[in-house]
């Protein structure tokens, strides 16, 4: 199943370091939870979006094809689909290749085996962070596996300002500062709260000194 991220969850998962600054904070689009039984699988398919995928239980396999192979992929002959567009029975939506990853049917769809691809497994505890437009499967084992994402846009300029204001604060920047809850999604300009994620810093650091 697949839902937005309950609200009494947000603040107990981090965006990673690498959204401490620079301008990434103002692109954040949406965030999902990822929750399934075991043996599922996606479609092949891509995203507009850059993505922090994340998982705290289960194990999953990512495949990747580069960009570069759209014009192959997204053809009859690879047999990719426009759900809006075409007479599916099964509830879908977007446009994806409609076959078995794990036992491709070259008769029907030749080609796939001439494609070079990438795979990633990871395991409770892991993040991958992949960019938009490459084409992916994921095929989750046969226990229970639980996931958080978050979409995010490129940013067009490094914002040098942000570096220096949260240095200026203190903060560690190889560790995460921001949680899911700091933030704002939208597809318009976002925003997270540097100063809700210090008062709270300051809050984790003042009970460890007590203790």
């Amino acid at each position: 199943g697949i839902s937005t991220v309950p609200k009494e969850m947000l603040d107990g998962i981090h965006l990673l370091p690498f959204f401490n600054c620079g301008g990434l904070t103002k692109n954040l689009r949406q965030h999902l939870l990822w929750f399934s039984s075991g043996g599922t699988a996606s479609v092949i398919h891509y995203d507009v979006y850059n993505n922090q995928y994340c998982l705290f239980s289960g194990s999953k396999r990512f495949a990747f094809w580069h960009p570069t192979n759209s014009k192959k992929i997204e053809s009859k002959e690879f047999g990719w689909y426009q759900a809006d567009e075409e007479d599916i029975e099964e509830q879908a939506y977007g446009e994806y290749a409609k076959l078995n990853v794990s036992d491709v049917d070259l008769a029907r769809f030749p080609g796939w085996d001439t494609l070079s691809w990438k795979d990633a497994t990871i395991e409770a505890g892991d993040c991958l962070v992949f960019p938009n437009s490459w084409y992916h499967h994921v095929a989750a084992t046969s226990e229970r596996s639980l996931a958080v994402n978050v979409w995010f846009s490129d940013s067009s300029n490094f914002d040098q300002e942000s570096c220096d204001k949260v240095t200026s604060l203190g903060f560690n920047q190889t560790k995460s500062i921001f949680t899911f809850g700091d933030c704002q999604y939208s597809d318009e300009e976002t925003e997270c709260s540097l100063k809700r994620a210090w008062k709270r810093h300051h809050k984790n650091s003042a009970e460890k000194t007590e203790l």
